[in-house]
């Protein structure tokens, strides 16, 4: 680990917010017809 961590990369974003909560929206809508809540 300390090996790994001696020069850490910076996390960087690929997609917008509003890309991921878009995708997160449509995932749990799709649960919810599966599940039958819909």
């Amino acid at each position: 680990l300390l090996r790994h961590n001696t020069k850490p990369k910076p996390f960087v974003w690929s997609k917008s917010a509003e890309d991921i909560i878009t995708r997160e929206r449509r995932a749990l809508d799709k649960l919810d017809e599966i599940r039958g809540n819909r």
